[in-house]
Parts: C-alpha cells; structure tokens; sequence
C-alpha cells in the first residue's frame, strides 16, 4: 500500500490508473523495489506539489492564511478562495507548525474561523469525494457539477487548483492524475478540459487585487527550505481598524472614517500601506475630527479672561446666556476652562469647580448631545435626532444643540465622536429634513451677555476674537460691578445694593448708575441715611445736677421712674443699640451690659427687645422672624410689640431684621412686616410711652420732639428737672437697694457726704465705691485653693475629701450667712436655691443653708412678722447662741454685723446701739470665740484666723484656703485620706489629730483598720479532708468536689468582698491578676470581673459617674437578688466596699450617707432574715453566707478561711426518722398572738396526741453519728430547720437525760420528735432551774415529762365530717368523693387553721403512720355531734399533708352552723387525699375544673409550653398576665413564660388552647401592650430572623451566631424550644434535633452539650409556689393538664415561705417579705418543687349548695 493524498492506495490500482508502469509494478511484485523507493519516484501523484500553504510578510513573518485576513492583510475574498484551494487539494496547512489539516480538525484548532467551515467543506469534498444525495456514493468535482451539486465557475476554480498541484485528485483513489489520464477516468470531459487549458483567472492576487490563475499565484511563491511550504509573498499592509485617530470625546478608526466617507480611498491607502501617518491625515481632517473650537469664556475689560461660569459668578453676564452658552460648550465635547485652556467632562468640571454643581444636570443633559443620550428602554446610545424622536428632548433644544454643533465643525455623531457635514449626517439618519431646514433658518437659540437680545451661535462667535497663544475663541463684554458685592452699611449687618434695589429703597435709575460706577456707595449711603441707620432713638436724659446720663443710671438715680426708662431702654434696644451718652457710643445690649451701661438684671427684657432689631428666632425652625412674626407666634405680647414698633416707625421705619434696614410702613406691609391692623394702630399714633417729667403716657413720637438733638453727634437727649430725692437714690446693699436716707440714717453716710450726693457733687457710684465694705462686705473666703483650675468649692473639696465635711459646711454656712454662696471658678454669687440648683452645694445641706442664709435676709418675727437679726433672733429663741455666734462672727469679719431690714454690714458697736445684738453677744464676739474648724489641723479656730491663711486668687481677687495637706492610708484599690476615714467612723477624731502630730504612723492605721482597708475574710478556698490538701476553689470544681454553680458562687463572693485569693500562696488579686495565673477558668471571667465592680464601682452608661453596688441595683445595672447576694458576702467578710472610697464600712455607715435605701437596710441588718443563697457540698443545705462561713475551717499557716470537704470513708453520717416537715404557728383569736405548739399544750388548748402530732410535722430532726478519726463515735440529733444540736453522749455526762430515756428511743418505743421533745424540755428545765442539784433522778420518762391529761376526748376517725388521711404514705384507690350537708354543733373557741398548700379543714384527722383506704367511695352523710374547736393552727408547709386537730371542751356555749360547701381533691398514686371544707355565709356558684398533671417523662415529639397559671387558692385557670397582675408569678418569670409560648408558636390562649401572635393576643388582652415589644425577638425565634441578603430565614440558633439576637436571651429561647421538642427551623417550618443542628453548623459542640444537658438548664424563673429558682424544663415536669383542651397549667400560690423572692425581679414576689434575699426555703435543698409527688392525675371537682345560720 501506498499513501495516498487522504487515504491508503495499492499498487494494483495504481497500475490500472496509469500511474505505475508494468516494468515498475513486477519489480515491485518482485521485491526489486520497495515501496518508499516508488513513492519517492511517484511523489507528485501520491501527494502532489503542494498547495500555497500561507504568506509571508514582509522580510521575516510568516503566518496562516486565516491571520493574514484577520490582520486585514489580504482581502477577505482572496484569503477564502485560497484556503478553498488548500482544501480541495487534500488538506488546510498550518504553515506556523508545518501541519496538514483536515478541515474539521482545523477549525477545531482555530487554524482557520469556524465562520467558513461549510464553505471549506464543500471545498474539501473536491479532494474526499462529494456525497451523492441519492446513493450516498463519493463523486468526483466532475460527476458533483453533472449532479448540479456545484456549479461549473466552482469547479474549474477547484479544479485548476488541483492541477496546479500536481494533477486532477482521484477522490476514490486519493491520488493526482493528469488530466489525460483523468479524462479516461471520466474525472473530466472535453469541455472541462479545455476550460482548463484556457487558464481561468479564478483567484484573487492579495497584492494587486486583481484576478489572476492559481498558477500564476504559485509562480510568485517561493518554496521555504527548511519545511519546503509554498509561502506567498505580501507586501506589509497596516490595519485600518487599528489606524486609531483621535475624535472629540474618544478614538475612532481609519476604517470607520472610510466608511463615513471622512477619508476618500487614496488616502486610505495611503495610510495603510504607510505612505501616510495618522498626525499627517489628522490635521487634513482637524474640522471633523475636533471641530473649530466653541466660545471657550469671556474678556471682561480690566477682570480680563475669565470662565463663563465666572463671568456669571461676578455678574458680568446673565445667568441665562452664560447657562446657554456652557450647554453649547457641553454638546460640543468639552467644557473649556480659559484659564488653564483645558477641556473637561462635565463631572470632572463640576469637580473642579470650573461650573457650579447647581447646573450638572443641565449640562450633562446637553453632554448627551456629544456622547449619546441613553435610550431608556434599550439602554442605547441615541443620537440628538433620535433622542428628539424619543420625545427625550424637544425640538427646540435639539435645534439649539444643533445649531452649536454646525457652527462648530458640524453634526457631531456620538458613536463616531466626530463632526459630519449636514449631508453626511442626514446620510446617517443624524437629521432628517426638517432639522436640515431648521437649521438652515439660523434661528437665535442663544443670548447676546452684552445687549442681552437673542443671537445665534455662530453670529456670538464670529464676534469673538481668537486668542493667538492659545487659539481659545473669547467673547469680549463691557465690565460691570457685582450689585450683590456692592455693600452698604445697614443698622446691625452689611446689606447689597442688590437687596436693596429688591426691597424698594434703591430705584432702578440710581441701581444702574451704580452697577456702572456713575454713583459710589457712600453717595447713595448719604441719600439713604434714614433707610440705612434711621434718624436715632432718644439716647438718654440731661439733667442739670448729672448732665447728660443714661437711662438706667437716670432710673438708678431716681431722676426718672423705673417704667418710663425701661421703656425707653426697650426703644433703643429695638431700633438697633443700647447709646450711652457719656461716650456716645452705640452697643449691643450684651456689650452694654458688661460695661455696666445697663444693669444686668434687665438684660433678658432688653435682649428680646434687641430681638425686634435682629429677628426673633424660630423655636421649631430656627430661623429668624420679624417682630410681627414672632407676635403672630405668641413670642412677644400685642402691646409690647406696639411699643416697639412705634419707636421704629418713628425713628425710621419698620425694621426687617433680616436686612437690617429701615422701610416705609407701606414696604413693611408688602414684605409681611406688619398687616393691616397693625398699620392702621400705629397710625393712630397711640400713647405708649411715659413722660419721665408729667408720668403721663405719650407716644415716641412726641418724646423726640422734646428733645434736644446734638448737631454734632446727632444724639437726642430728653431733659429732665434736676431735683434730688434722699428716698430716691438707691444704692445697692447686700441682698436689696437702700436709700441714701437709709444709709445717713443708720450711720453708714456722714452728713457732709450726704449733702454732697443732694448737691449734685457727688454721685452714687462715686459714693458706692468709698462705702463697699458696708454695702458688700470684703475679705469673704470663697474657696479652697485646689484642682486642676486652682479654684475649688467647699461642696466639691468636701466631695473630694480635701477638707472635712463639718469645716466645709461652716464655711458654706458663713457664706450663707454673709449674703451669697460663692462659686469661685465663675466668681459669682448664688443665693442658696441657685447653688443648689446649680449643684454648688448638696441637696442634703439645702435647709441648713437657708437657715443660715436668714441671717443675711432676716428672720422673721412670729409675733410681728418682721424680719429680725441673728441676734435679735437669738433673743427670740428661734436660733440657739453657738449658732448665732457662729454666723455674727463670720459677718462681722466680713464687714460688720449684717442688718437685713436696710441690707447693709454695721459695725458692732452700731450694730448693738440699733439693736441687732445685745451686749452678752457683743462681748462674746469681742473674745473671737473657735466657732470654725482649720482643714489642717481640724481643731477649732476662729473666722478671722481662717481668713489670714487664705490667699487672694489673681484672676479674681476672691479669697482662697490653702490646699490642707492631707495624709492617705492604703485602701482596698487606692489611697484613702484620713478624713474619709474619720467620717466613715473608722477612725476617731484623736487617732486623726495623733497622726497629723506624729503620735501614730499610717502604719499603724492600717494594721488597727487592716479588715476595713485590706484583704477580706471571705471563704478563700476548700480543704479536701480525702487528700489532706488545701485548694483553690476552682481546683474544687475541677477535682468533682464543688458543682459549678457553688464554684461561681463562692468566687463571686470573693472577688465583690475585695479580691480573689490564692489559698495555696497566699495571695490576695484582682480578679484580672487571678485570671492570669489561672485561679479560675474563661467560663467565670466575665461574671467574676462583673462581681468586681461590687469593689471597684460601676460607671453609669451616659454620664460614666462611678456608683455603688445598691445604686447600681437601683439603676438596673445589676439584678436586684444577685446583687443583695454579693451585699451579703462583702458584710460577712469584713462590711459594705465603699467603691468611691476604696475601704470597708459597716452597714449603719453605708446606710447612713445613702448607700441604700431603708428598705435594703432592714433587709441587710434583719438576722432572723433565713436567705440562703449559698450551697454546702457536704450536707446538701441552703445556707447564708454567714453560716458557711461558720462551718468553715482556718488555715494553721495562712490564717485563711476553708471550706472543708468531709471524707466519706472517715465519716459515717447516718440519718435515721429524718422528718421534713413544715412549721406550725398557733393563733389566740382573742389576743391574736403566735404561741408555740409546746405553749398551746401548756395552755391545755390542744392535747397530748395533738401536741405530738403537730410536733413531729413542725420539726426536722435527723439522728447522727459521728466516727471521728481516733475511732470515737458521737450520737447526735439535729433540728435541721433551726439548726439546734443535741450532743447525747454529753447530755448523759451532764445527767440532763437519763439512759433509760436513750434506751426507750433506740427500742422505738418512743420516735425521734417524742425523745427530741424530752431532750428540748429537760434542756430548758435545767437552765431555767435555780438549782442544779435536783438533776441526780434516776430516770426521765415521757409520761413524767409531759402527762397525758386524764380527761382527753377520745376521737374516732368514722365521724361522716372526719375524714382520716395518711401523713405519709397513704394510698387511695377511690374514684369518688361525695359530699352532702352536715349540722354540727360546735362551741365558738378559736379555730384551727391549716395554710399547707392542700385545702383543710378545720376539723380534720390525719395518722402520723402509713394507712389504706380501699373503699370505692367516701361519702359523708348528715350528723349531729357536739365538737370543742380549738385555738387556730396555721401550718405553714410546701407538703400536701395537712395538720390534726382534735377538740376538747372549754365552754358549753354552743351555735350551731351549717356546712354549705364541700370541696374535694382526690389525688391517686402515692399521694394523701384531703377533704376541705369551708364555710359562706352567701351564695356561690363554683365552676368545675379537670386537671391531669403529667408525670416527668422526657418529651416525645412537641410538647405545650406552659400556657396558664393554676391559682390553688382560688382553685381556677387564669391567663399569666393575669397571674402577674395578681402578684402570684413575678414580672421577670412571667415575661420567660410568655417567651416560650412566643419562641414556640405562640401565645396561648388559656381558654382553649390556641396559639396567636403576639399582636393578636394583646388585641385580646392576653398580654399587655408593653409585653409587646419585650416578646418580638421570641416571636421572631420561632418565625425566624430574615437575613437581609439572603432574603432566608435564620433560626434562633444562628441568630445568636451571626449575633442578631443576644447570647443571653438567645440561650433562653433554645432551651423553651429544646424543652418543648426541638430547635425550630423557620425555613423548613419543623422541629430539628441538638443533633441535626450539629451538623447544620447552628450549634458547636459546647452549646449542644449544654442544651441536650436538661437537667443542667438555666434556672431562670421562680416558681410561682415554692418561690425557688427552677429551670423551664422543671416546670414543665410538675405541670397540670387540663382535659380536654390540654393546656398545661403551672400551680401557682401567695403563700410562700419568708424571705423567698425571684432572683430575677427587683420587687418581692408575692407573699413574700419586702426587699427579702433570694434564696431556698428553709431546710429545703436547692432546685426542690413544691408539687408534692410525681402524680398521674387528679380530679378536682366543686359542688354547690346552700348556707343558712341559725
């Protein structure tokens, strides 16, 4: 076989085709040749010459045909035909890898574009054979043009290729054949032949693109040696598409502007064949490509260049032409900035700041015209034609846009970005022929800035001249002055001649002439005097004694009334200035003010005045309001604001404040200064003002015209008589004015003086100044000399503990009692109720100082009602001597003695003439009695001595105390000063003075306060008795000894007692040091450093004060129970942390100065409180933190507290007739007090059997014997609710019981209550017995002790009205109990009461044994029997026993009642059933109930939260909201109630049992309105958390995660959902296990754990029975279920032990003590449910009936 052109040939059918000879054949059958030899020979018709296989360009680079016509060297025409040619001679030739192709396989490999593939096909089936449609055979080109498969012009093209190539190609025989032969072989005919032989032009030459042969192509081929292809030579060509010039806004190609017609066909080219460059052809075509340039700014005469956007900035031009003039630079490219010639986008523009922002939109809208308006529904960019089409824009502003085009180079296409002849772009559909004429009509779009008429573009721009540096094209305008710059002098503030010209007060004619520089502004200020500062307001008064004076010294010096000056005072202040006609000058009223011109106290009056001048401001706006505005908005009063309107009118006009400037009333009216009412009023010239002369009313008006007007200043002075008033000239005492009558009177004024003010001579100011020491005292001290400012209160130097308090406040006190309280960093004086408001002084000292500040203002006589002195006051009693000394002598050193009727100081010794002291007073002050304390020393010394040590402060010229040096101790955190110390009365006064004398050191302080300053001595840590080993606490826990509950305990108690402790070294450390070292694990870091704050203090949110444990209780910073609890530990470990101070106080201390409240201090101080808040591992008892502390152990080295752990192995414990109980008080209706059962027995109201029963329900005794390590054993029983111990061993050494008595015990012959009862009994006798020699009696029996009264009533338990129950293991099996109506006689003694959380009644017999009842029913019939009640007996216990009451006589008065009502609670499973009955006198109708408690089972599938409260005493279902109004559930556990229901579906609706939203259940009142928001995020843990990406649902769990929902209230929410059956998954709607949630990634490993631990679950809420700390999975394990609707609902009760309350809820739950600690019931253990036993069900049912008595 030989290779053929596509497939294998053999030489057989080679010798039939003529292409082998015969010789050849048979020596190739011979074996003479081989078959490489004869193709080497036959080569040109087994594979042919070859195609052209590529091109080469250029010198060196060769390619394929396919990346010459991509390179767009070679027309696309010529490229096809030639690789046509490759293909119909067998294969496609990748020349770059010298690889024949197949035509699938080359484009496969992208040797040539997918785009020709079928052409190249039909090609290929020249060489592979065409496909005849009817018989599937292979055809050759002739047989396929026959079958008209391809044309004749196709395959003689094809054809001459193939014989180019070595022949005509034999599809079926793949090989070439001449044509000869291929004649023979019918691959041709005649016809064919001879078209071949004329040799066609079938081809395309790239160079030339003229026609030409495939021969002839070949000829100019040169072969590449190497690889032997026929390579055609092109000559190199550039690519028109990469030929980029630079158009108006972007580049655009050589070839698009051929084929806009832009560039004509030379040069095109031209260029591409290099003959030209893209810079030479670009300035050939400048007008298309950038166009001749649009008005680029302005020459403004001597402002010069300037943008246009400037230009219309200084208003050289209108704002309207310079905006159409910067659209016309926008639609044609660029916004030219002139002075840095530069073109910009619009945005790069406006961020530039070349045009304002204020117009981007405008022109970003005609940008569009230049880069394409956006087509709004396909996005597209549109043409300015196209966008009018559209409607984007209208006619007219795209004939505008167009017209700055055209005038600019043309019509700008915004694909192409560049400009087009009108006839080329209406070729392009740019215009249509209605554009064409209307641009043609040069209509004026555009505004001349200099005429202002209308102009078009291109008449604008042939008027401007081109810039020859720059080529910009500049419009040349006339200059103009900027009328808004143009600014004149009003009243108060600048005003423009624009606003001017705007309000009326320019005309137009004098507005032009300014603009143009015709008139200068102080011309026109002169002609608008009036306007512009008014004719000025009356400026003050002349007087011939004073000359000419202001109105408030006019007013001072009584010259003129106080109401005609103030008056004029507000005429000024509203007409622009306060004037003082000494200086002339014009001021603020502010100014005025501090430079006395006018008294301070009329500065609000004034200010508001002043408000008429310079406007109002808005309270809801802010911005400012005319007068008549703010009149309208009730701001200022109708008359006031006449007034004020009036003296405006008549010094100038209304005043518009905004302006600041005078205007006509007419104007004012037009600008809503006034309406119509107004205008008319002030017309009428009303009389508003006061005549200082006649005091007769007068208008402003006519006051002027009074005047004296001052032609040089121009000042209008009022004139005024001269006459002087001894009563009317004030001056200014302590606390009020006194005349100078007054001051002659008293002493203070000589005469000559006195004269010389009547005379004119002299004037009060003058006088004030020589008198001061009178009239304000000198030399008070303000202040301690301390702080950062060096200027310090006495309050805060008190607070700071620089002084002592009791220094402070007689300081404060004299202050008081001298006039003022001084603040010395303002330097001002307060009255006491400013200090304290101002919070100079405390609250707490408010009244003190009042009393003190009477000394100043006089007390007042309760028989006269006048005000008297301190002395006086003494006289009278109303002040005691020490105190009256104290405050004379503060006065006295002052300036005198203060007498408050003139309000002035007099010396003593005129003070003692006039009265003010007697003379035992006024030799007592002469021997300057020690009435102050010196800060230093603290030892008594007098005012005058205080006021030597002082300094005087350079700033203020106030007296100042010295900083005292002061000596700190070592506190908890920080130094404590030893004033603090002494005023927390833990140092004496002595000890203080003995240590600022040397007598004791600081060290000895702290060694005497070492439990208030240093470490505690709290429980510092756990002694492990097993491996006689000390460790720390959270070694404990970690070791199995200590839960983790007690750890955290105990480690909070020690680090809010001070520190925490390292038993082990004996370190005492910050909770952040104990961390480091690793004291304690990550679990308890924060809780612990949160306990700390007990310590440290804890920072107010928002004013970040530090505050103390109670007040952060107060504040909600801490939880109510949890913080008492951490009160505790700190007061039985040494007292109360004071955190500002950094010491221990006791708590009387810490209650006195305010640490907490009454209520928290009877809580803190009450002993008999039984809180038990903290945990004893070894017996498993509630304890306070005292009593743990009190079985605790002391460390022989350390001296520090342990706590042991018991070893089980060394220590038998056991615990034999352990009863547990409840207490049993007996109530004497007649005196209504408590007795003791052993004290209702001695009052012979209960019997023998009574007595013991109730005894033995009452106590708690256990017997236990103790190993001790020595092999010893001790016997001793112990009354857990009391805590008494009785040692036996030591009661039979002491011979207090006898052995007989331990025999009769341990032979049970008598229980553990009876012998305990003897112990008790003989116990009291022997150390109530005044002799002990009577305790040698042998024996000791129960019958001695306590005889049984011969006369006891013999009780039997068949009465119908006595129903016997078992105490303690009763069982019944009855279904059914029936009551009916019984009369029973009984004789009116007190009652017995049973308030156990089971109804009895009052006459009811329980056994103390086990019984069985095993009828089906008990029924109680009709009976009569005579009963003697007895004293009432109230059971206090969370069992479900109740107590037995036996009756005996006492009287024979006998009433006889009937029972009208029976209820009945039959419990079964190991549970006592009890009959209650109780009495009515009326009717009552009782509903009837059924109810099945669960028993606690793990939950299968969901389970119903809690969904109601069973109120036991009321005996009904009752919402929980209505159980929290109640009080029998706490808010907060109400709240966690509500939360589960929400978090797992819903609130419930008690009735029946179906779940709404929380919106719906408080339309329905199931919830409160504020419960509403509290319960959103449980709502949203059950409806899911939206994730607002997402859009998904995000459980509960992952909330937490992504830190959407709070860790705390996000735990609570998986446990409900955990409790109740599952995680609730929102998106899937469905529950999820803990273990489906692992592998979902919502939980990690310690929180699954956590919540598949039930048992471990938070105990968040309280029990709304037993009142302790349960968790929510607990309460749903003692639920009831009501049949029927399956609400389960939780038993509820007022009744609870003392002193239990939820931890959780700062008030005390019901029942409970006020204020008491959280914590167990006593003698219960932590976690225990007062639900009785696990029960299955019980029915509950209430039977009606009738009540009469007789």
């Amino acid at each position: 076989m030989f290779d053929g052109i596509r497939k294998p040939v053999s030489a057989q059918q080679l010798l039939e085709c003529g292409v082998l000879d015969k010789p050849t054949f048979n020596k190739l059958i011979k074996g003479e040749k081989t078959v490489p030899e004869v193709s080497e020979d036959k080569k040109i018709f087994l594979k042919g010459t070859g195609s052209i296989a590529g091109v080469k360009v250029g010198s060196s680079e060769k390619m394929s045909i396919s990346e010459a016509k991509k390179q767009m060297l070679m027309p696309l025409e010529s490229a096809d035909l030639l690789l046509e040619a490759q293909a119909a001679t067998g294969h496609i030739i990748d020349p770059i890898t010298n690889q024949k192709l197949t035509v699938e396989e080359a484009c496969a490999r992208g040797v040539v574009d997918r785009g020709i593939r079928d052409k190249l096909l039909a090609a290929e089936a020249a060489a592979v054979g065409f496909k005849d449609p009817h018989t599937g055979k292979s055809l050759s080109v002739f047989e396929a043009m026959k079958k008209a498969l391809i044309d004749k012009k196709t395959a003689v093209c094809l054809l001459q290729a193939q014989e180019s190539a070595g022949g005509i190609l034999d599809p079926n025989l793949s090989v070439f054949l001449s044509k000869e032969t291929a004649l023979k072989c019918c691959l041709l005919d005649q016809d064919l032949v001879h078209a071949l032989t004329q040799n066609p032009q079938c081809y395309i030459d790239p160079d030339t693109e003229h026609r030409v042969s495939y021969g002839a192509l070949k000829k100019k081929c040169p072969i590449e040696s190497r690889t032997g292809l026929v390579l055609l030579p092109l000559a190199e060509k550039k690519d028109p598409s990469k030929l980029m010039f630079d158009g108006v806004r972007k580049t655009v190609s050589a070839q698009k502007l051929f084929e806009c017609g832009i560039l004509d066909k030379p040069t095109f080219e031209k260029l591409i064949k290099g003959q030209k460059t893209v810079p030479e052809v670009s300035v050939d075509k400048k007008l298309f490509l950038k166009g001749t340039e649009s008005i680029a700014g302005v020459t403004v005469g001597s402002l010069g260049k300037m943008s246009i956007s400037e230009a219309k900035k200084k208003m050289q031009m209108l704002p309207e032409s310079a905006d159409l003039l910067l659209e016309a630079q926008a639609a044609t490219g660029h916004i030219i900035d002139p002075i840095t010639n530069q073109k910009w986008t619009v945005e790069e523009a406006c961020a530039r700041g070349v045009v304002d922002r204020s117009i981007r939109d405008k022109l970003l809208a005609a940008e569009s015209a230049a880069v394409g308006f956006k087509d709004p529904h396909t996005g597209k960019s549109l043409s300015v034609f196209e966008a009018m089409k559209k409607a984007i824009i209208d006619k007219k502003t795209a004939v505008r846009l167009l017209q700055a085009q055209e005038s600019a180079g043309g019509i700008l296409d915004p694909n192409l970005s560049i400009f087009l002849p009108i006839e080329t772009a209406l070729k392009h559909n740019l215009l249509d022929q209605d554009l064409v004429y209307a641009l043609k009509q040069n209509p004026e779009c555009y505004i001349d800035p200099e005429t202002e008429h209308s102009a078009s573009y291109g008449s604008l721009k042939k008027k401007c001249p081109t810039e020859p540096r720059t080529g910009l094209m500049l419009l040349s305008l006339a200059e103009k002055k900027d009328p808004s710059k143009m600014m004149f002098d009003g009243l108060r503030k600048p005003v423009s001649a624009q606003q001017l010209l705007d309000c009326g007060v320019l005309d137009q004619s004098t507005f032009n002439m300014l603009i143009k520089g015709e008139k200068t502004i102080p011309e026109v200020s002169a002609d608008k005097k009036v306007n512009l500062k008014g004719t000025g307001s009356i400026a003050g008064v002349n007087s011939s004694t004073q000359g000419n004076i202001s109105f408030s010294e006019a007013k001072k010096l009584k010259i003129i009334s106080e109401d005609s000056a103030n008056l004029l005072l507000d005429a000024q202040a509203a007409t622009g200035h306060i004037i003082d006609p000494k200086t002339e000058q014009k001021l603020t009223v502010e100014v005025a003010c501090i430079r006395g011109v006018v008294d301070f106290k009329d500065q609000i009056r004034l200010l508001a005045a002043e408000s008429a001048a310079i406007g109002f401001k808005d309270p809801s706006s802010g911005q400012l309001m005319s007068l008549f505005e703010a009149m309208k908005k009730g701001l200022i009063g109708e008359t006031t604001g006449l007034n004020l309107l009036q003296a405006q009118d008549s010094v100038g006009g209304i005043l518009d404040p905004n302006l600041s400037v005078f205007l006509p009333k007419d104007v004012a009216l037009k600008r809503n200064l006034l309406d119509e009412k107004l205008m008319h009023a002030l017309k009428q010239n009303p009389p508003c003002y006061l005549d200082p002369e006649t005091e007769h009313n007068v208008s402003y008006g006519a006051l002027k015209a009074k005047c004296n007007t001052n032609t040089h200043t121009g000042l209008h002075i009022l004139p005024v008589s001269g006459k002087l008033d001894p009563s009317k000239l004030f001056f200014d005492g302590v606390h009020k004015t006194v005349t100078a009558q007054q001051l002659l009177d008293c002493g203070v004024l000589d005469k000559q003086t006195f004269d010389q003010l009547m005379k004119g001579k002299r004037t009060v100011s003058e006088v004030s100044v020589d008198i001061k020491m009178f009239l304000k005292g000198t030399g008070l001290i303000a202040g301690v000399a301390a702080g950062p400012l060096g200027q310090m209160s006495f309050t805060e130097a008190k607070k700071q503990k620089i002084i002592s308090s009791d220094s402070a406040n007689k300081l404060l006190l004299a202050q008081a009692a001298t006039g003022y309280i001084i603040d010395p960093r303002t330097n001002k004086k307060h009255t006491v109720k400013e200090a304290c408001a101002r919070g100079l002084v405390d609250k707490e000292n408010e009244s003190i100082l009042f009393s003190a500040e009477t000394a100043a203002i006089g007390y007042q006589d309760p028989d006269t009602a006048k005000f008297l002195s301190a002395g006086q006051a003494m006289r009278k009693g109303i002040i005691n001597k020490d105190t009256a000394l104290q405050l004379l002598q503060a006065q006295d050193s002052v300036g005198g003695i203060l007498d408050p009727s003139v309000s002035v100081f007099l010396p003593k010794n005129i003070a003692k003439k006039r009265g003010l002291i007697d003379e035992e007073l006024y030799q007592a002050l002469n021997k300057s009695p020690k009435c102050y304390l010196d800060p230093d020393t603290q030892q008594p010394t007098t005012y005058a001595s205080l006021k030597t040590k002082c300094k005087s402060d350079p700033s203020t010229g106030l007296l100042l105390l010295p900083k005292p040096k002061q000596s700190t101790i070592r506190g908890l955190r920080n130094e404590v000063s030893v004033i603090e110390l002494v005023e927390a009365k833990l140092l004496s006064k002595s000890d203080a003075d003995q240590l600022n004398a040397g007598k004791l050191t600081t060290q000895d302080i702290e060694d005497r306060l070492r439990p208030y300053l240093g470490g505690s001595t709290c429980i510092a840590g756990v002694y492990d008795e097993a491996s006689n080993k000390v460790l720390s606490i959270y070694q404990a826990m970690k070791n199995g000894l200590l839960r983790p509950g007690t750890t955290l305990e105990l480690l909070e108690a020690q680090a809010a007692s001070g520190f925490m402790i390292d038993p082990i070294n004996n370190l005492f450390l910050t909770v952040a040091e104990a961390y480091n070292k690793r004291l304690f694990g990550p679990e308890f870091k924060e809780k612990l450093l949160s306990a700390e704050k007990a310590v440290t203090g804890y920072k107010m949110p928002v004013t970040g004060e530090i505050i103390s444990l109670f007040q952060a209780i107060e504040n909600s910073l801490v939880e109510k129970g949890h913080g008492i609890r951490l009160l505790e530990a700190q007061i039985a470990s040494g007292g109360i942390i004071d955190p500002q101070h950094s010491h221990r106080i006791d708590v009387n201390i810490a209650y006195g100065r305010g640490y907490f409240n009454e209520e928290m201090n009877k809580i803190l101080t009450d002993e008999s409180d039984d809180t038990k808040g903290f945990f004893d591992p070894n017996t498993e008892e509630n304890l306070t933190y005292l009593e743990l502390k009190k079985r605790c152990i002391s460390d022989e080295k350390t001296g520090l507290i342990l706590l042991p752990i018991i070893d089980k192995k060394k220590q038998e414990s056991s615990k034999k007739n352990t009863v547990r109980k409840r207490r049993v008080i007996i109530v004497d209706p007649e005196t209504g007090k408590e007795m003791t059962i052993r004290e209702a027995y001695d009052k012979k109201y209960i019997d023998y059997n009574t007595y013991l029963e109730l005894l033995e329900q009452e106590c708690e005794w256990e017997e236990i014997t103790i190993t001790a390590p020595d092999g010893s054993m001790r016997f001793v029983i112990n009354d857990r609710s009391t805590g008494r111990q009785y040692d036996i061993n030591d009661l039979l050494e002491k011979q207090v019981i006898d052995q007989s008595v331990v025999e009769q015990y341990r032979s049970q012959a008598i229980t553990i209550n009876q012998f305990a009862d003897i112990i008790c009994n003989q116990a009291t006798h022997k150390s109530s017995s005044s002799s002990s020699s009577s305790s040698s009696s042998s024996s000791v029996s129960s019958s001695n002790l306590i005889p049984e009264p011969s006369g006891k009533l013999s009780v039997t338990s068949s009465s119908s009205s006595m129903l016997s129950t078992s105490g303690t293991s009763a069982s019944l099996s009855s279904s059914s109990v029936t009551s009916s109506t019984s009369k029973t006689s009984v004789v009116p003694v007190p009652s017995i009461t049973s308030s156990s959380s089971s109804s009895s009644s009052s006459m009811l017999s329980t056994s103390g044994t086990s019984g069985s009842l095993s009828s089906s029913s008990v029924t109680s019939s009709t009976s009569k029997k005579s009963v003697v009640p007895v004293p009432s007996i109230t059971s206090s216990s969370s069992s479900s026993s109740s107590s037995t009451v036996v009756s005996r006589p006492l009287s024979p008065t006998v009433t006889k009642t009937t029972t009208t009502k029976t209820t009945t609670i039959i419990e079964k499973c190991s549970s006592s059933s009890v009959v209650a009955e109780k009495c009515s006198d009326s009717l009552k109708q009782e509903s009837h109930v059924s109810i099945t408690l669960s028993p606690p089972l793990e939950p299968v599938g969901e389970v119903e939260p809690v969904g109601a409260i069973f109120d036991t005493e009321a005996l009904e279902k009752i919402s929980i909201t209505e159980a929290l109004n109640r009080g029998l559930v706490d808010s907060i556990t109400a709240q966690r109630l509500l939360e589960a229901q929400a978090c797992t579906g819903g609130i419930v609706n008690p009735t029946d049992g179906k779940r709404v939203s929380i919106q719906e259940a408080s339309q329905m009142g199931l919830i409160a309105n504020d419960m509403v928001t509290k319960l959103k995020p449980a709502q949203k843990a059950y409806f899911g958390f939206e994730d607002l990406k997402t859009k998904k649902k995000l459980s509960a769990a992952l909330a937490i995660k992504e830190m959407w929902l709070p860790y705390e209230a996000g735990q609570r929410f998986l446990e409900f959902q955990v409790a109740t059956g599952g995680l609730y998954d929102p998106e899937k709607g469905c529950r999820r296990s803990i273990e489906d949630a692992l592998t979902m990634d919502w939980l990690d490993q310690r929180m699954a754990q956590k919540l598949q631990d039930v048992k471990n679950h938070t105990k968040n809420l309280t029990c709304p029975k037993s009142k302790l700390r349960v968790s929510y999975n607990e309460i749903l394990d003692n639920c009831l279920v009501e049949e029927g609707t399956g609400v389960k609902m939780l038993q509820a009760s007022s009744i609870s032990s003392r002193g239990i309350s939820s931890p959780y809820n700062v008030a005390s739950a019901p029942g409970s003590k006020t204020g008491s600690r959280s914590g167990s019931q006593r003698g219960s253990r932590r976690s225990s449910f007062d639900l009785g036993s696990s029960l299955t069900q019980y029915n509950l049912t209430t039977f009606t009936s009738f009540s009469s008595t007789r």
